[in-house]
């Protein structure tokens, strides 16, 4: 179970730095080349990293079991637009992302996330 909240966390992490790019390429197109390619390159660095790590997870786990783990992306970068890019607050959005949560939540305790039997035999 840790290496798939470590497996998640570097998914989330790569998936936020990805948007966090994507938000700022507009910024700096005007710029300097240096900065937007070193931008673009990180971006693509995020992806093929996430690609990776998809592939070793899901070698493990089964795919309805981890990949809903990433909705707790939604709560993340709601927080982070809200408090970097000063984002508007909405209470219908922070419902949705609490309905996000209470799934992701049920989906965690859900007994079929390996792939295999013996995996879940060792699981205790």
């Amino acid at each position: 179970m840790i290496k798939a909240v470590a497996a998640v966390a570097i998914l989330m992490f790569c998936n936020l730095a990805s948007v966090v790019c994507a938000k700022i390429i507009p910024d700096f197109l005007h710029s300097q080349l240096w900065i937007l390619l070193l931008i673009l390159f990180c971006w693509g660095t995020t992806y093929l990293v996430r690609m990776v790590i998809w592939l070793i997870v899901g070698k493990y786990y089964q795919l309805s079991y981890i990949y809903p783990f990433l909705g707790i992306n939604y709560l993340i970068s709601y927080l982070i637009g809200i408090f970097v890019w000063h984002e508007t607050f909405k209470i219908t959005k922070l419902a949705g992302i609490i309905l996000i949560t209470i799934g992701i939540l049920v989906i965690c305790y859900s007994r079929n996330k390996y792939n295999s039997i013996k995996e879940q035999l060792s699981d205790g």
